[in-house]
């Protein structure tokens, strides 16, 4: 609420939505608001946020092409992503299939064909089958999410939406046949974000994350802010915080990837800034 420019930039975005609107359906609208939530879950009843990504060929086939879960500290600050998801479990695939599959009956039929799309959704397991909550679709890949496809199963997201769009060529070797087969092992991104005020240098350890980027430890640092970049009041309205770096390891259990996770934040960071961290998460530690 209290950024008004990007408050402005949404009642823009929806002024001229609704400018394309005949006058029945302005009608039927009511008051619209400049902007309520992207979504509002209650995080203390177990749901869990995942990406699905899949595409559609020009003959209207859809593929399932990959799953990654998005996991968040107590206060929805960043924590890591991680392919294939480490909660999702395999048995209820053929479930999240059809839940995406009827969705998207709808815009094949209306055209969406040849290109990929993403989907961000919340799943709960409390009943003992999932009970799914949409959230939003996406006309495109997932980009972030090809290095964490790549480095676990040796896809290449990039090259699958090239061939799809150039030649309707549908991928074959996907991350979602490799999880479906039970390939083992987990990519996780680890996402090193802020919420205050200040020089990125100043937050994080730049000794400490020369010498990992060094030592082949990690398989790929991307610098997302320079060390010289200076966080403003804006930047850290973030909820999720504004990210510095994204590290991906590659583990062969999740234990090991929560272990690796924990020792690169205490380090990469100058100070310990009390991250509240989901008891899962921790858990997974004992039992390595």
């Amino acid at each position: 609420k209290g950024d008004e420019k990007l408050r402005g930039e949404i009642k823009e975005t929806n002024d001229a939505i609704i400018s394309r609107m005949d006058d029945e359906t302005k009608a039927s609208l009511g008051p619209v608001p400049p902007f309520l939530a992207e979504h509002r879950i209650d995080l203390s009843k177990d749901w869990v946020e995942y990406c699905y990504e899949g595409c559609i060929t020009e003959e209207g086939e859809l593929i399932h092409y990959a799953m990654t879960e998005e996991v968040y500290f107590e206060d929805h600050q960043s924590l890591v992503y991680v392919t294939p998801p480490m909660s999702y479990p395999a048995k209820f695939i053929p479930e999240l299939e059809a839940y995406v599959t009827g969705y998207m009956k709808g815009l094949i039929a209306r055209g969406y064909k040849r290109q990929f799309f993403n989907i961000e959704l919340w799943a709960n397991f409390s009943s003992g089958k999932p009970e799914f909550a949409f959230c939003e679709i996406n006309p495109r890949c997932a980009h972030t999410y090809h290095y964490g496809y790549k480095y676990v199963y040796n896809t290449n997201l990039y090259g699958d939406n090239f061939n799809l769009v150039l030649d309707n060529k549908k991928p074959e070797n996907t991350p979602w046949s490799q999880w479906l087969t039970g390939a083992t092992g987990f990519c996780t991104e680890i996402l090193l974000t802020a919420k205050q005020v200040g020089k990125v240098s100043e937050i994080l350890n730049y000794e400490y994350i020369d010498e990992l980027e060094k030592s082949g430890k990690v398989k790929l640092i991307r610098h997302v802010k320079d060390r010289n970049y200076e966080f403003t009041a804006d930047d850290s309205k973030s909820f999720a915080g504004a990210t510095m770096l994204q590290i991906w390891i590659v583990t062969e259990t999740a234990a090991e990837a929560a272990k690796i996770e924990m020792d690169i934040r205490k380090n990469a960071y100058t100070s310990d800034l009390g991250w509240l961290y989901p008891t899962w998460w921790q858990a997974l530690i004992l039992e390595d």
